[in-house]
């Protein structure tokens, strides 16, 4: 299932079974402090966030587990990036 406007796209993933696995929210506004702020203070400080920023959720956006996925450029170099709602790194995945 998806529903797209100009502000985000929702999508809700389902595994061959028919059970939702997760949901995906993709947005094109900055993130929150809790990330945007760890994120400022790591070793991809001034780095550029080249994409729009996907949200995933177990169930829906009323779950207060959320993981934020985005993905950072510098030179040639880019790298997707997970972090959790409190603003710990979760994955960081080099981009060929």
């Amino acid at each position: 299932f998806e529903l797209t406007t100009k502000k985000y796209k929702l999508e809700a993933n389902y595994g061959s079974t028919g059970k939702k696995i997760a949901v995906q929210e993709t947005i094109n506004f900055k993130l929150p402090a809790e990330v945007s702020s760890p994120f400022e203070n790591s070793d991809y400080k001034g780095w550029k966030i080249t994409n729009d920023t996907v949200i995933i959720y177990q169930n829906d956006p009323s779950d207060v587990t959320k993981v934020y996925k985005f993905r950072v450029k510098k030179g040639l170099s880019k790298h997707d990036l997970l972090y959790s709602s409190e603003g710990v790194l979760l994955k960081d995945n080099t981009v060929k």
